[in-house]
């Protein structure tokens, strides 16, 4: 687990966010991890902004969302993805989440 976090760190500081999103993608999915997903999801967040890929991020933020680690902190974070992401969009439904999200 912790050689696989820290290949994927490497990866990223190297620039390859995709190499780091699969490296990330197989630790999540890998049952005996379950323990550390949230640190990998984390990760993944990042990798995702770096790419503009909004979706992604938001998806990831929801999985972890309810982390004891730093629930503001994943409401934050899915707050702004869905506000970036509404305002590509020009998606009215994503910014009103946004806005719901930053209220609460």
């Amino acid at each position: 687990m912790l050689y696989g976090l820290a290949k994927a760190k490497i990866e990223q500081i190297n620039g390859e966010f995709d190499r780091a999103i699969e490296i990330l993608q197989g630790l999540v999915r890998a049952p005996n991890l379950a323990i550390a997903y949230k640190a990998f999801y984390f990760e993944l967040i990042w990798c995702y902004a770096i790419k503009l890929d909004w979706n992604n991020c938001i998806e990831c933020a929801d999985k972890i969302r309810e982390s004891k680690h730093s629930p503001v902190c994943m409401a934050f974070l899915n707050a702004v993805f869905r506000y970036v992401k509404g305002v590509d969009d020009k998606n009215q439904q994503l910014l009103d989440q946004a806005s719901e999200e930053f209220e609460n």
